[in-house]
């Protein structure tokens, strides 16, 4: 949802569908908490910055439509495209996103999430892993950013060419 990243996506990634707009829930306008150009912690989350003592760092706050995960797929995805990678990590509104996707539609190879969580049983017991179990997603590997933050790698237990087992 950062203005000026969508201007650079649109420059250098001519053959990718470049989208200026949020992923939530449901339809609708949020605020958006823009900490400048160059900064790429921006977020819809105002508990995250305030969190974060972010708030002073807030450049300017705009409105920015969002859409659910599953719409934007079926608006944008090619029919019968499979999705091998995505990534997520959003800022503070992570399970939001996953709760906004149609599972059973849409199903990466590889999921991405960056979750507060150090070690892998923190990541077990997480909500959005216990969210993902229950949609035959299944962690097999983090990596650590910072502190209690990694990024997560689930696997989808359904492929028919299981390639990690």
């Amino acid at each position: 949802a950062n203005p000026a990243s969508i201007e650079k996506f649109n420059l250098y990634r001519k053959r990718d569908i470049n989208l200026h707009i949020g992923i939530s829930e449901c339809s609708s306008e949020r605020p958006f908490f823009y900490f400048g150009k160059d900064d790429g912690i921006n977020s819809f989350s105002e508990s995250f910055i305030k969190k974060n003592k972010s708030s002073k760092n807030v450049e300017k706050i705009f409105q920015v439509r969002t859409e659910k995960l599953s719409s934007v797929l079926d608006l944008y995805l090619p029919n019968k495209q499979t999705i091998d990678l995505m990534d997520i990590d959003v800022e503070g509104l992570d399970f939001e996103v996953v709760k906004s996707n149609d599972w059973r539609k849409y199903r990466p190879k590889i999921l991405l999430i960056e979750l507060e969580a150090k070690y892998f049983k923190d990541i077990l017991d997480h909500e959005i892993s216990q969210y993902l179990f229950k949609h035959n997603f299944e962690p097999f590997y983090r990596t650590m950013i910072i502190g209690d933050i990694s990024t997560v790698f689930f696997i989808d237990l359904e492929l028919e060419e299981n390639f990690f087992y």
